[in-house]
């Protein structure tokens, strides 16, 4: 009788959780976590600043580093864009490889000459530290790249072509403002008729960038109420804020660092076949034609988004997973 009472007394002692078809042992594991929101003290801006990395799948379950893809956005945009507006996040699932999308402004990640706003520093000196403290990054620059749609694209050319040292492949996505020596007549008329913030905030695309443009290019906190200098005044050129438009251009600029573009081991300009940046795109290839820039220029089907969204898949990040390495270089 004693025996029966304690070989019930173990039985009844046992979990009741422990069998194959217990509900503990079928807990669905937690979801992954790709996307994360990050932020961080910019020294060059004295301000925080946030940006979006995309990890690969199985990221938390190894040890390994990865290669990083610096996205950035265009105009009016924010470091939200790549992953609500495209399908990048699905994309990406298949491939070892980090996205960063930090938040740049609409300063077209250029350091205001009045040193008021340095958004290059920002994208190219604090966020990248940031980012090798927070992630297993391949740090070499075999390990990085750059890319970017419209201004985005002026950004990855303007960043990438002074630092071979950091990157190792670029794409440049329809970029804009390329060459801003000439200013339109109609437009820079159009400018001057704009008195007020309200107004420049309110007005059409156009509008927009020519005050981005002249908020970073040539900022003037002498004249307010816009606090900047535009190309022209009373319809005439004014050569001082032309001459700071030209220096700022990346057809004038690539003269000087294409020794630093021929140090990269893959490089591509494109554009759609309706944008209204073809001309200035053409003209920006045949210059690194005659500075003998290796590089792949390409006109697809679309517009000045819609040939980005057909080819992410299927051409950019290819591109990226062929040129970029996937391991740590030996020290």
């Amino acid at each position: 009788m004693r025996s029966v009472v304690l070989i019930l007394a173990v039985l009844f002692a046992l979990p009741t959780d422990v069998g194959p078809h217990s509900q503990r042992a079928q807990a669905p594991a937690p979801a992954e976590v790709r996307v994360r929101d990050e932020t961080v003290e910019s020294s060059a801006l004295g301000k925080t600043m946030k940006y979006r990395v995309l990890l690969p799948s199985g990221y938390g379950a190894t040890l390994r580093r990865y290669p990083v893809l610096y996205l950035l956005h265009g105009l009016a945009g924010d470091y939200t864009d790549w992953t609500t507006r495209t399908n990048l996040a699905d994309y990406t699932r298949p491939l070892g490889l980090i996205v960063v999308m930090p938040d740049g402004g609409n300063q077209w990640y250029t350091n205001a000459d009045d040193g008021s706003a340095r958004y290059e520093d920002w994208l190219a000196a604090d966020l990248p530290a940031d980012v090798v403290k927070k992630f297993r990054t391949i740090n070499s620059r075999y390990g990085r790249s750059i890319a970017g749609l419209s201004m985005g694209g002026y950004g990855a050319l303007r960043i990438g072509m002074k630092r071979p040292d950091v990157y190792a492949a670029m794409w440049a996505m329809a970029p804009c403002c390329l060459n801003q020596g000439s200013p339109n007549a109609e437009r820079a008329a159009q400018l001057e008729a704009v008195k007020t913030p309200e107004q420049a905030r309110n007005g059409d695309r156009g509008v927009l960038v020519g005050f981005a443009s002249a908020a970073a290019w040539s900022p003037n906190p002498d004249n307010p109420p816009l606090f900047l200098d535009l190309p022209t005044k009373n319809g005439a050129v004014v050569p001082e804020v032309i001459a700071r438009y030209g220096a700022n251009s990346p057809l004038a600029m690539v003269s000087q660092y294409a020794p630093n573009l021929r140090k990269y081991k893959a490089m591509v300009v494109d554009v759609g076949k309706d944008d209204t940046l073809l001309a200035s795109i053409r003209q920006f290839d045949a210059r690194l034609k005659q500075l003998h820039v290796p590089h792949e220029f390409s006109v697809r089907d679309g517009d000045h988004g819609s040939h980005v969204v057909s080819q992410f898949e299927t051409k950019i990040l290819p591109f990226f997973s062929q040129h970029l390495s996937f391991e740590q270089p030996a020290r």
